[in-house]
């Protein structure tokens, strides 16, 4: 991807031409598994963009070189969510903005002509982990919209998908990540799992304001229908998502797994109260 980039890059002289007349773009993110996959359909079935190169849950994998080789080297200078893009190293910061340019410019590519007919084509791209370098995508970006996706971090801490504690753990709370024991890694999970939360919310309600759009994945299962309008209209999108589209916002099993774990919940509760708490889960 990165020497597809710079291939492109060399064959463009003006990389941001095009992004120059795009609406501004809708981000989705939040912690891995909290359901931005559902956000990400019932956008694409009311007609914005989210891209073409997807993987499985409907990521832009074309952002996937960016936040590996990037989020890190910023967290372990940072160790926040909350920062201001002056915090970043100089040198650092201008390479994550320029990538940031690139990819978004490079994205656009495969966006169908006439992708809208209702005027300026709305557009998004859907990657959990883009809520680590919001601050910077923001700079790049200062009329984004950010959907943050919450889901309940007790079902989180026992989820298998352990990416982001694996990868950004260390980084953010500048001390080891172990799964050495399945306590460890629970505690571990909701603690980034909080963290993470709690500080892309203090962001987006400081900074994007009316532009930072929370959903809870819980509520979205419970009432499909008046949460995508409740985010719709917050994105100021005229359409209603189809009735197949919202049929297939579906609760998963998942729902409640931490209760469980009876020998495990109150250690992780303990981790995560903070989060659990301010996101209305205890």
């Amino acid at each position: 991807m990165l020497r597809k980039l710079s291939t492109w890059l060399s064959q463009n002289k003006s990389p941001l031409a095009k992004l120059g007349g795009m609406s501004a773009p809708i981000v989705v993110g939040g912690t891995g598994g909290s359901g931005t996959r559902v956000v990400q359909a019932l956008l694409s079935d009311v007609g914005v963009y989210m891209g073409k190169a997807l993987n499985q849950p409907g990521d832009a994998m074309q952002f996937e070189p960016l936040l590996d080789e990037k989020i890190n080297p910023v967290l372990s200078q940072v160790h926040s969510l909350d920062y201001t893009p002056d915090a970043v190293e100089k040198e650092l910061r201008k390479e994550i903005l320029q990538i940031i340019h690139q990819t978004a410019a490079l994205y656009i590519e495969d966006m169908p002509q006439g992708a809208n007919s209702e005027g300026n084509p709305r557009w998004g791209w859907k990657n959990p982990r883009s809520m680590f370098l919001l601050p910077l995508i923001h700079s790049v970006f200062p009329e984004l919209y950010y959907i943050h996706v919450v889901r309940d971090g007790r079902d989180m801490a026992f989820s298998k998908n352990q990416n982001q504690p694996h990868k950004h753990y260390q980084a953010l709370f500048n001390k080891p990540y172990s799964a050495s024991t399945r306590e460890k890694a629970a505690v571990q999970a909701i603690e980034l799992w909080s963290k993470a939360n709690l500080d892309t919310a203090a962001y987006g309600e400081k900074q994007l304001k009316e532009r930072y759009i929370r959903v809870r994945f819980e509520d979205l299962c419970q009432n499909p229908e008046a949460e995508a309008v409740r985010m719709l209209s917050a994105l100021s999108i005229p359409r209603s998502p189809t009735e197949a589209a919202l049929k297939s916002v579906e609760k998963p099993t998942s729902v409640g797994r931490f209760q469980e774990e009876a020998d495990l919940i109150e250690a992780v509760t303990k981790a995560g109260r903070v989060g659990l708490k301010e996101f209305g889960y205890l």
